[in-house]
């Protein structure tokens, strides 16, 4: 896990219109979003930058320099432009930012952010701080728009737009970006988006009302829509494979009966989300999530569940799990619905993945509490007695397992469950689990890594080696494995190959679990405890420990 602070520009860029087009041609978008990517791969290579991730119809990129970052942006709004497909809106600031894990963080990433989000079809927009690195550069030419004020940034900041030949500069009234409320003078803006709005009234009540389709955001009053909703809505996990085949099936009914029907896409990309992580994440599934959160956001741009479904379906391994977005988009979620079971639920399963254990268990309760007929969340509860290293968490951990109905038991669960009772030296009921398990699905990655810890530990070091090698022949590098991934390292630890056990450790912390606290505290990884690697490894996690501490109180 390696972590550096560096002076970078940093630039984000977005697809303009990107959700209304997919709305009206998914496989057109998605070949729009593929030509996007290849051009900033290649523009971004030519000029020494590095892309640092895809952002649903953006990317954000970094450069060690500013003139490095101006050349590409134009670049790339050029090619961009040449295409007829489609127009970019780019944001450019430079500052101190902390590159970590493939990822970046810091202020400067969120004002390049900010001022990304003010952009027109066609612009550039770049911080103050750009354009006084530019000043005694020729080629570049630019004009103010203002100083504004962004939602979580200090200070105003005065935005220039590049004004080079082929750039579009946009007026001070179409610049409608993430601002603080009431600090922008839009008498104009108001009065238009009025009109709109009464336009738009006008249209829904002739629209819905007309047609005996009476709607309110997002409630059908479509009765055969309304009634596969219903049937979908609790079968909504990852702990039973037919029933979550069932909720997408009955999903799928409820769009076919009412399209417009935003609640069921959003509830549907969840269920796409939940067959990627558990069940096949080979399968497309994460594609079809990104699609169907869009297409709800697109309907009701402000549907909390809509929020929750679009961070949940880019939480995943291909996207290295990014917490900080992550839980962003649950709190946006959560400030829209603040009684929204789920958006607390989900909070406590990110806390849990980055070792936040009190906020974890704190946030699972208050879900129960708006919601005690979620299973799922109590279960959730119990799995986070799991991440605390404490042998009597262990043990309420087992107790609660056992009362929990056999259905809600996933192999995932199974693998802690067994781990645990591994942890707490009771050998002989894990081998009951997991042989148990076993019997229903022999390939089963999470039981086969847990036996892998069970082998170890009993001495029996070859056995541990032949699972171990069996589970690294499966795709255990995708998904949602890397919980399987952590019982290898632990296996490795327990028969003395302590190199290859934190080099596994290092790897589930970079792809998606970089649970401090759980990586300190399990007593199965106390031979580490001397082994330097290890040492430096829970140096650099409590750092990102930290980092996320804030972002929760925030």
């Amino acid at each position: 896990m390696n972590q550096s602070r560096q002076l970078a520009a940093i630039m984000f860029t977005d697809i303009v219109g990107y959700t209304a087009l997919m709305q009206q041609d998914e496989k057109k978008a998605f070949n729009i979003l593929k030509r996007s990517l290849s051009i900033h791969q290649e523009v971004i290579n030519e000029f020494h930058g590095k892309l640092i991730k895809e952002l649903g119809d953006g990317i954000l990129a970094s450069f060690s320099n500013v003139s490095d970052a101006l050349n590409a942006a134009i670049k790339i709004q050029k090619q961009s432009n040449d295409t007829n497909e489609f127009k970019l809106s780019i944001g450019i600031h430079q500052g101190e930012v902390v590159f970590e894990n493939g990822d970046i963080f810091g202020d400067a990433v969120n004002i390049a952010s900010r001022i990304q989000s003010l952009g027109v079809s066609g612009s550039i927009l770049i911080s103050k701080k750009i354009t006084d690195e530019i000043r005694n550069k020729s080629e570049f030419t630019t004009s103010s728009l203002g100083s504004y004020e962004f939602k979580n940034v200090t200070e105003p900041i005065e935005v220039f737009a590049l004004t080079n030949q082929g750039l579009t500069v946009p007026r001070k009234s179409q610049l409608l970006g993430k601002l603080k409320k009431g600090k922008q003078k839009r008498n104009l803006l108001i009065t238009v988006s009025v009109i709109f709005l009464l336009i738009s009234i006008s249209f829904v009540y002739y629209n819905f009302f007309s047609s005996d389709r009476v709607t309110r955001k997002n409630i059908t009053a479509n009765s055969v829509a309304h009634e596969w909703y219903s049937k979908a809505e609790f079968r909504i996990t990852p702990e039973n494979r037919d029933n979550l085949d069932s909720a997408i099936l009955f999903l799928k009914k409820a769009i076919e009966a009412d399209s417009t029907f935003a609640l069921a896409h959003a509830e549907l990309s969840r269920a796409y989300t939940l067959k990627h992580y558990f069940i096949d994440p080979k399968g497309g599934y994460d594609e079809k999530a990104f699609v169907e959160a869009e297409t709800s956001l697109y309907l009701d741009p402000n549907l909390a569940e809509g929020y929750l479904a679009r961070a949940y379906a880019f939480w995943n391994f291909q996207n290295k799990f990014p917490h900080e977005k992550f839980i962003r988009e649950l709190k946006k979620a959560r400030d829209l619905k603040p009684d929204m079971a789920e958006a607390y639920h989900q909070l406590g399963v990110v806390y849990m993945h980055v070792g936040l254990m009190d906020e974890s268990i704190e946030v699972l309760k208050k879900s129960l509490q708006l919601n005690p007929d979620n299973r799922f969340t109590a279960v959730d509860i119990a799995s986070n007695y799991f991440f605390t290293g404490r042998k009597s968490d262990l043990e309420l951990m087992i107790e609660l397992f056992k009362k929990t109905p056999d259905a809600l038991i996933s192999p995932f669960r199974t693998s802690q469950w067994a781990t645990g009772l591994i942890t707490l030296g009771r050998l002989d009921e894990a081998e009951s689990i997991i042989s148990a398990a076993l019997k229903k699905d022999s390939t089963n990655l999470w039981i086969n890594s847990a036996l892998t810890v069970l082998l170890a530990k009993r001495g029996d070091n070859e056995g541990a080696l032949n699972k171990i090698e069996f589970c690294e022949k499966g795709n255990l590098y995708t998904g949602h494995f890397h919980h399987a991934v952590y019982n290898l390292a632990v296996a490795y630890t327990l028969i003395g190959e302590n190199e290859k056990s934190v080099n596994k450790l290092k790897w589930v912390a970079e792809n998606g679990l970089p649970n401090y606290i759980f990586f300190r505290d399990d007593p199965l990884l106390e031979s580490l405890h001397t082994y330097e690697p290890y040492k430096k490894l829970l140096e650099e996690l409590e750092i990102s420990w930290n980092k996320f501490r804030q972002i929760a109180i925030e």
